[in-house]
């Protein structure tokens, strides 16, 4: 998909498009109202928004594009398929990654601050829990740990916005804090259909690093 969408939708518009599977990114989303338009208008059979990551709600001030669309794709009856897939690990946890700094894990420096007291679930781990396991599985590494309350993370977001890195960051880690981490439960949960998928766990993760 271009920036602006155009050679997709003259793609769809062609016709014999079946299925539409959008991968743009949160800069972006507003590119999907008028695919998904096209998608419509064109009998394509089921939509795929750009997720991959947690339900957002609208309210979320970075990623609330995304439940809009949702919404806006009940609205005119386009078929869709929400793909919530959590946040990836290796981008959270690995130092290779620059977001791994940015969340609060760096490790080289053996330090870790967690927005938050750090003990709400995700789809696996609280926050502790991953702090517990490298400490179990780097012992020779020590390791300080900092709480920053959700009240303060609020603040810097309120006077500083989520134009920059640091505002984005501390917003989803606000919303994790709140329970935003988990992608889903039980029925909702679709790993069984593809049974030869085994992604890492957690604590392979964080035990590698």
């Amino acid at each position: 998909m271009t920036a602006n969408g155009l050679t997709s939708i003259a793609l769809i518009g062609a016709g014999g498009v079946d299925c539409v599977i959008s991968t743009v990114g949160v800069a972006a989303v507003d590119v999907q109202y008028a695919v998904a338009k096209a998608s419509k208008e064109a009998n394509v059979k089921l939509f795929v928004p750009s997720e991959f990551a947690t339900p957002i709600r609208e309210e979320d001030p970075v990623n609330g594009g995304k439940a809009r669309v949702r919404a806006f794709l009940e609205e005119i009856g386009m078929p869709y398929l929400g793909v919530f897939c959590g946040p990836f690990t290796d981008q959270m946890f690995d130092p290779r990654f620059h977001l791994a700094d940015l969340v609060g894990f760096k490790w080289s420096e053996g330090k870790v601050n967690i927005i938050g007291k750090g003990d709400t679930p995700g789809d696996n781990n609280t926050l502790n829990e991953v702090v517990a396991i490298y400490k179990r599985t780097h012992p020779l590494h020590p390791l300080s740990v900092t709480h920053e309350s959700v009240e303060e993370a609020e603040a810097f977001v309120n006077n500083n916005g989520v134009s920059s890195i640091e505002g984005v960051v501390k917003t989803a880690l606000i919303g994790f804090e709140k329970g935003g981490g988990v992608s889903g439960g039980g029925e909702e949960l679709s790993n069984g259909l593809w049974p030869e998928w085994n992604p890492r766990s957690v604590e392979d993760c964080v035990e590698s690093l």
